[in-house]
């Protein structure tokens, strides 16, 4: 046992391989120290990369600050929708500043950088920050500009004022030019004349009328609008926007103090990194020079006594005994593994070649196979190709039914483009249109003002889930249409679009005028009947009454005339009977 464990760990290769995996380990730790320094190296060089990074995005921000405060608010849409471009990206920018400061507060903490507390501080003033920005947006917003705000409203009772012939001009005047010189100056003076002058006009307006109340809420509006002037602090070194710019200094100088901090702390620690790279490196280095000189050693002694074997044995001419050999050296016994892998060698290669020949057979067979479905495969590509011309020739017909429909159909999606469309539809847009819809246009293009906001209207029921039913009539082309608007879903039961369907009704509507016109003529004649007729009957019939209570008369006549009356007086009522069921079925069939 012994002996076989010394001949496992003594033989030429198990030096080779030991002499390997001993420069290997070596080579490894050196690696390994050269991608601690080199890591360690990038994460300090990208923290300080987050850092500048962070760093020009305030600096745009401050940028897109200053626009908005010199320009910014004077946009129409700051006031109509709450919404800026620039004080918007400063809100998203501060937002997303104090997220990334956050991230690397604890990045310091695993990057052994100490600068936690000034980062600290970093992120409260950009909270400062971020909520005086919101501050002075909401006051920006509140104040106005021009038509909007608090000085669109001021200017609505001022120009109302001027408009008016109960005060006179000269005192408006003297209103709008402390007001003008107030917002150019700044002044408190300015604000105390206006108020004198407003006041002073007042009192002389009768209580509680229409220029009274409109001059009080002038100067009401005007003091709220000198309040939020203030609150800005444009004119003085107060408000918020002084706050705002004494926090944007308070970070630049912030700024500049952590850079420094971060520098230093960036050449600390790269110096601390070069010197365990050196030193690392020195380690291995004398760790590879000692183990080279000692496989080396050992190395050269079994190769040496390897020489010494072989010698012996061609000096003996091949006669020593093997086992001698064996003993007196191991290298004999991995001549006779190489001999015995030979011989095994010999005998894998026949045995691969046998596999080889079986391997060729069975490729044939598997190509004879192969061809077979290649053979099925273009058949199915064949049906394949006639499925799909039949497919194309029933799109065809699909759509020439399509087209060839009288009634407009159109189907949009939920930004309002067209996905589909006939030729009737198509035609009708083009009407009043120079240009001709298409897939991908946007359908209001194609509309007038009135019809645009109808369809809008329906558009807006349809796409959150109710069908819409109604007739119109176009006065310009004098058709009538009924149309529907229905909501489109997908297999989800998602909305996706919404489908107009239009048909032209004219004709109806026509038919239903005469049936109308024929229901009010047959009135006519029922009136006609019951009054103009039935009149003089009814006077027949009282006389013919009379006639028979006296004694002096033929009654027999009499009594075939009272017969004849009351013949007559029975058609004409199934004469209206039948006018009144002509009416009722008429008004049935035009509701």
């Amino acid at each position: 046992m012994v002996r076989k464990v010394k001949r496992l760990f003594g033989s030429f290769q198990s030096k080779i391989l030991v002499s390997f995996f001993v420069f290997s380990g070596l080579l490894l730790a050196w690696a390994i120290v050269c991608f601690f320094v080199v890591k360690n190296y990038k994460q300090v060089q990208a923290f300080t990369q987050r850092l500048s990074s962070i760093h020009s995005q305030h600096y745009k921000s401050v940028g897109n600050l200053q626009y908005f405060m010199l320009a910014g608010y004077h946009q129409a849409g700051f006031y109509t929708t709450y919404r800026q471009e620039h004080i918007d990206e400063v809100l998203a920018t501060e937002t997303a500043i104090i997220e990334q400061l956050q991230y690397l507060v604890g990045d310091t903490v695993a990057k052994h950088i100490r600068v936690d507390a000034q980062l600290q501080r970093l992120i409260s003033v950009h909270e400062r920050l971020l909520s005086s920005v919101r501050k002075l947006k909401d006051i920006y917003h509140k104040k106005g500009f021009k038509d909007y705000g608090q000085e669109g409203l001021m200017r609505t009772y001022a120009h109302f004022l001027e408009d008016s012939t109960n005060i006179h001009p000269s005192t408006i005047l003297g209103l709008r030019r402390q007001e003008k010189d107030y917002l150019l100056r700044g002044e408190k003076e300015d604000v105390q004349i206006f108020n004198r002058l407003a006041d002073s006009q007042a009192a002389a307006l009768s209580n509680g009328s229409d220029i009274k109340v409109a001059l009080l809420k002038y100067k009401s509006s005007f003091n709220l609008l000198v309040n939020y002037i203030d609150q800005l602090g444009v004119n003085s070194n107060s408000g918020m926007y002084a706050k705002v710019q004494n926090t944007v200094q308070d970070l630049d100088y912030m700024y500049d103090g952590v850079d420094d901090v971060v520098s230093v702390e960036v050449q600390n620690l790269n110096a601390t990194f070069r010197r365990i790279l050196i030193y690392g490196t020195l380690l291995v280095l004398a760790l590879a020079i000692v183990t080279s000189f000692v496989l080396s050693k050992a190395l050269t002694r079994e190769v040496r006594q390897l020489n010494r074997s072989v010698i012996r044995f061609i000096r003996s001419r091949f006669t020593d005994n093997v086992d001698e050999l064996d003993k007196a050296s191991y290298n004999i016994a991995e001549i006779e593994t190489l001999n015995r892998s030979f011989l095994l060698l010999v005998a894998t290669l026949k045995q691969t070649v046998y596999d080889l020949e079986h391997a060729i057979e069975e490729e044939k067979r598997i190509s004879a196979e192969l061809s077979f479905t290649v053979a099925q495969l273009q058949e199915n590509m064949l049906e394949t190709e006639l499925q799909k011309q039949e497919v194309k020739k029933s799109e065809a017909k699909l759509d020439a039914l399509f087209n060839s429909s009288s009634s407009c159909h159109l189907m949009v999606d939920r930004n309002l483009r067209v996905m589909a469309l006939n030729d009737a539809a198509r035609n009708f847009l083009s009407q009043e249109n120079a240009d001709v819809c298409c897939l991908g246009d946007t359908i209001t293009d194609f509309l007038s003002d009135g019809e645009e906001i109808r369809f809008m209207e329906d558009f807006r029921r349809a796409i959150k889930g109710t069908s819409v039913y109604d007739e119109r009539y176009k006065e310009t082309a004098g058709i009538w249409w009924e149309y529907s608007i229905v909501p489109v879903k997908n297999k989800e039961e998602r909305i996706i679009a919404v489908a107009f369907t239009a048909t032209n009704i004219t004709q109806r509507k026509l038919n239903e005028q005469k049936i109308k016109q024929q229901n009010e003529a047959l009135l006519k004649i029922a009136h006609v009947q019951s009054h103009h007729i039935r009149g003089p009957l009814a006077t027949i019939m009282g006389l013919l009454n009379i006639i028979l209570l006296e004694n002096n008369f033929n009654k027999g006549y009499v009594i075939m005339l009272k017969e004849a009356v009351d013949l007559l007086d029975r058609r004409i009522k199934e004469i209206v009977g039948y006018t009144e069921d002509k009416e009722e079925i008429a008004t049935v069939r035009l509701s």
